[in-house]
């Protein structure tokens, strides 16, 4: 764990944010990584990163497809329609989506999503120029793809909004990230 106001870098050292400086919250809700990092320096959809033997970093793409099957899932018809698979469609897409990746209400998550699709996404919030927002009502994740040399794609859930926010972020932001196995 290194400091909020510190960079991470390409130093052999898997480096990660912990929200408020505060290690308890990466047992909590998970680290928080700059694209860089997450990627492990390298610009190649689909890599490891920083995931697991047989498990990637999932690619704007399949992140739509994940998106499409909860929508199928929930009985909507129009899925393709709500979530293209294009570069060009940002903003809060679906009606229940974001509800449905959220995880079950705890003692630790204010959320209460259902967890049916074992997504399990918690409010773990982000990290931007060494200051903290958003923990308990925003959960913001990476995507292996770029949009350009500083900017990379990435999913939110947000307290209230139902949907998924699709974006173009900065790479230099700090983020959750949700592994996918190969």
């Amino acid at each position: 764990m290194i400091n909020g106001s510190q960079e991470q870098t390409n130093n052999a050292v898997v480096e990660k944010y912990c929200y408020n400086d505060l290690k308890s919250n990466c047992d909590v809700y998970g680290a928080l990584y700059q694209w860089d990092e997450m990627m492990q320096y390298t610009i190649t959809e689909g890599v490891q990163g920083v995931c697991p033997n047989g498990w990637h970093i999932p690619s704007h793409d399949e992140l739509t497809d994940l998106e499409r099957s909860v929508c199928v899932l929930s009985g909507s018809t129009d899925c393709e329609i709500k979530f293209p698979k294009d570069n060009s469609t940002f903003g809060e897409r679906g009606t229940s989506e974001g509800t449905i990746l959220k995880a079950s209400a705890s003692n630790v998550n204010p959320w209460n999503g259902t967890d049916d699709f074992g997504f399990s996404a918690l409010p773990a919030g982000t990290v931007s120029s060494g200051a903290f927002y958003y923990i308990t009502s925003a959960f913001r994740f990476w995507s292996s793809s770029i949009i350009n040399e500083s900017r990379s794609w990435g999913r939110g859930l947000n307290s209230p909004a139902s949907g998924v926010l699709r974006y173009d972020y900065l790479m230099t932001s700090g983020f959750s990230v949700r592994c996918l196995k190969n």
